[in-house]
């Protein structure tokens, strides 16, 4: 884990300017953002400290507390740890690791509890995201109180329109916040969500912006949805699924050629978890298919043969498209799993 510790943050924040010259608000993106840039020297003047929490292989030693203890005589910084944890022990552990981090000024949003013996851990096998041999236990959000303003819906490259709340401003772990995603419209209709409430949003896991609840829940709310797509102003449909808990309402839009979900789709297509393709953002994409230059996916591979239309286009040069075919061609050599993820196919994702 790379990270900025909050008490280095505040020295910083009074030294470095971000590009536009204001403060940096952010300890987590002014790491990501030192380490993302690749370069030693910059992760060094932001000090961006590295502490390992697991050794992957290189060791023997049959208990990852072990592993950690000879990582830490190498003179690596390693994360804290307990063991022997028990149901007498645990809420002190966690009450203990909480303020031990708050103290050091280290940046966690909870604790992780597994196994120790190695062998074990890994006969439990793991799933496409993680190992199943533990848990992540998650601090409570900090609640904020702000007024709902408006619900914006938004379609995506599946049709599925989403439906977003806009509210008033809120400043969260040092960045404003003013828009959250309200997922479906069993959502909205659960907090029975209408524009002027009283509403708490928090940042769950210090990153994802999220209405928590409503205070001016009201005793009966029909929730409004967009009959017509906001994009192409196709019909729409409610969609019901059963999940094993309740069932879940989204809208989708009927057009399978509606415009939003046309260049959602090409989104998808050059995004990292797909094809990879660098210098193609979504204003490029809206750009390249208002223009006619892209059509199909294939199109992307022939954009090379366009020099001259696109090097006039505002914001592209020599050198943009030189990057941007660099990439493209690069792209070609990519692996089976991520062409799949690319090709949009319904109920297959990044492996």
């Amino acid at each position: 884990e790379a990270f900025i510790n909050k008490n280095n943050f505040k020295e910083l924040q009074q030294i470095l300017k971000d590009n536009n010259g204001n403060q940096y608000r952010n300890c987590r993106n002014l790491a990501s953002g030192a380490v993302r840039a690749l370069n030693s020297k910059d992760c060094a003047e932001k000090q961006v400290e590295f502490m390992a929490f697991s050794v992957i292989y290189g060791m023997d030693s049959e208990l990852k507390s072990q592993r950690l203890e000879e990582l830490e005589k190498l003179g690596f910084s390693v994360c804290p740890h307990t063991e022997n944890v028990n149901d007498e022990n645990i809420q002190q552990i966690i009450s203990d690791f909480k303020d031990m981090a708050e103290n050091n000024g280290i940046p966690i949003d909870g604790i992780v509890f597994s196994y120790n013996n190695v062998d074990f851990s890994k006969s439990l096998g793991r799933t496409g995201h993680h190992y199943k041999d533990g848990l992540a236990f998650k601090f409570e959000d900090e609640l904020f109180e702000t007024s709902l303003k408006r619900i914006e819906w938004n379609t995506s490259r599946t049709g599925l329109i989403v439906p977003v709340a806009v509210f008033d401003e809120v400043e969260i772990d040092g960045s404003k916040v003013s828009r959250a995603s309200l997922h479906n419209l069993s959502f909205i209709e659960e907090l029975r969500l209408r524009e002027g409430n009283r509403i708490l949003v928090a940042k769950r896991n210090m990153i994802i912006p999220h209405v928590e609840a409503n205070l001016d829940y009201a005793d009966e709310v029909i929730a409004d949805y967009p009959e017509k797509c906001p994009c192409c102003g196709h019909e729409t449909s409610v969609s019901v699924s059963e999940t094993k808990d309740k069932s879940v309402k989204t809208v989708y839009c009927l057009n399978t050629e509606c415009t939003a979900r046309h260049i959602k789709r090409f989104v998808h297509f050059v995004s990292k978890q797909a094809m990879n393709i660098q210098g193609i953002s979504e204003a490029v994409l809206t750009v390249f298919i208002g223009s006619g230059l892209i059509k199909r996916y294939a199109d992307i591979y022939s954009l090379k043969d366009k020099h001259d239309e696109i090097v006039i286009l505002e914001g592209f040069g020599e050198k943009s498209f030189e990057n941007m075919t660099a990439s493209i061609e690069k792209s070609r050599h990519c692996t089976l799993d991520r062409f799949l993820n690319a090709m949009n196919i319904p109920q297959l994702g990044k492996a």
